[in-house]
């Protein structure tokens, strides 16, 4: 989306679209309406923007909880071992937990 010079002096508007896999220039001229639509593509653009910001900050909030999640996760796991090592419980490498025998 695009303004462009064409001779001298003239500039007209142009948009790109996308048909069957190609790209091509779609022309809007160089009037009004070319300016009306030059206008609404910046507010478009604009939106468009304001969007991608808001979904980045919902990532970083997600991100956050995740990491936090990780942490407990990480926690509960080494409190969850340490209780069955101290009631007589075993792991040969990392299979199931087993109870020694003769405790």
């Amino acid at each position: 989306m695009a303004w462009e010079r064409r001779g001298k002096t003239a500039t007209y508007y142009y948009r790109s679209v996308r048909q069957d896999g190609q790209v091509k220039k779609l022309y809007l001229g160089k009037g009004s309406a070319a300016h009306k639509a030059a206008k609404d593509a910046a507010i478009e653009r604009a939106n468009l923007e304001a969007g991608n910001q808001l979904i980045s900050r919902e990532e970083l909030k997600t991100a956050k909880a995740c990491q936090l999640s990780k942490q407990v996760e990480t926690f509960s796991t080494c409190l969850m071992e340490a209780v069955l090592l101290g009631a007589g419980f075993w792991r040969q490498n990392y299979s199931r937990w087993r109870k020694r025998r003769g405790n």
